[in-house]
């Protein structure tokens, strides 16, 4: 249920959502559940503002991913961790996470989470040239200019 609340903007029940099913993997010994509950939940708290929160439950997601070597939510861990790192305008490190979250993608074929703009640079834009600061909104990014990007410059372009 978490996801919906995710889409239409109910941020704080899908927070309750990902922390019950948080909650209910850990009690079942779940390892996979709780990973992918961390990593949602690191990105919820990226969207309330909370960075150093968000930090610290995508290190745990990265953890339990790399714990059952699941390569697929590890790059996704990955490239949460590099927007909390953006979001504490730590851009190098930052930029650093996200394309290591990108070749990650690339190497597991998660196309959906590459295509949904999951390992794009967040607030940041790259170019061929150059990788800038920037506020641009995850939503004004197409699958299609991530993609053109990737096979042109190796990043994805904002």
């Amino acid at each position: 249920m978490g996801w919906i609340y995710e889409v239409i903007g109910e941020t704080q029940r899908a927070v309750a959502s990902y922390s019950e099913v948080l909650f209910r993997s850990r009690e079942i010994g779940g390892r996979f559940i709780e990973g992918r509950a961390l990593k949602n939940l690191s990105d919820l708290y990226l969207v309330l503002d909370e960075p150093d929160r968000a930090l610290g439950l995508a290190a745990k997601a990265r953890s339990i991913a790399g714990e059952m070597g699941d390569r697929r939510l590890e790059g996704q861990a990955v490239a949460s961790l590099g927007r909390g790192y953006l979001a504490l305008c730590e851009p190098e490190r930052g930029i650093e996470l996200i394309e290591e979250g990108l070749a990650i993608a690339r190497e597991t074929h998660d196309l959906l989470y590459l295509f949904s703009g999951g390992v794009s640079l967040g607030g940041c834009q790259a170019s061929v040239s150059e990788i800038r600061v920037a506020r641009v909104s995850p939503a004004r990014v197409s699958p299609r200019a991530v993609v053109e990007a990737v096979k042109v410059s190796g990043r994805p372009n904002r």
